[in-house]
């Protein structure tokens, strides 16, 4: 589900990767450069103000960080952990949403964009998603092993990932298995506001 380099320019621009940063060179994989569960209380990483036209204000209790720089996540929801989805958050969204897409992507050290979660059939009410837990509905995506589920097992090294909340203002039908990064990268272009969170996560 990477991209080709010619497309990679225009799926950072999109998917706001390409303000993030790419990933940065491999780090030994240990559990000391994840976050534990008893680590000091943090400072919950959110979007810009929720008044600001355009954005979702997505935040996650599992993720370390600021708004100004990516975190870091818990444990339990890492290679080093359970690797289940961390529970999610968000606020208003615009009254014509139709659909939420949610997508967990990150760049690699040759540029290429990948999938490690994808999910599409969010309903407009929702407003949470649980620890390792989707509606009855919601459609999951293939990620870069294939696989129709979330797991930050996928690639060596030290990444950076955003996590990517879109208000659409209509159903996308997608099918189980879709393409995470083409769904995204057409969406934006009707989007009507977004939530973004970014952290890292060396493995």
């Amino acid at each position: 589900m990477n991209l080709s380099k010619p497309m990679t320019v225009a799926a950072l621009a999109l998917l706001a990767l390409s303000g993030c940063g790419g990933s940065q060179p491999a780090t030994q994989s240990t559990a000391a450069n994840v976050v534990s569960a008893n680590t000091a209380r943090p400072a919950v990483t959110t979007t810009a103000a929720s008044e600001e036209k355009g954005l979702i204000a997505l935040s996650s209790p599992a993720l370390y960080g600021s708004e100004s720089a990516p975190g870091q996540i818990l444990a339990r929801y890492t290679c080093h952990g359970a690797n289940i989805s961390p529970p999610l958050h968000w606020g208003d969204v615009p009254h014509a949403t139709k659909e939420f897409l949610l997508v967990l992507a990150y760049q690699d050290s040759h540029g290429d964009l990948h999938a490690a979660w994808a999910v599409a059939g969010l309903k407009p009410a929702l407003h949470a998603l649980a620890a390792g837990q989707l509606p009855q509905r919601a459609v999951v995506g293939k990620n870069d092993h294939g696989q129709q589920r979330y797991s930050l097992c996928l690639a060596k090294g030290k990444h950076r990932y955003l996590m990517l909340l879109m208000a659409l203002p209509h159903q996308l039908h997608a099918k189980p298995g879709f393409n995470a990064i083409k769904t995204a990268l057409e969406a934006q272009s009707t989007a009507l506001a977004q939530g973004r969170i970014s952290f890292w996560y060396p493995r």
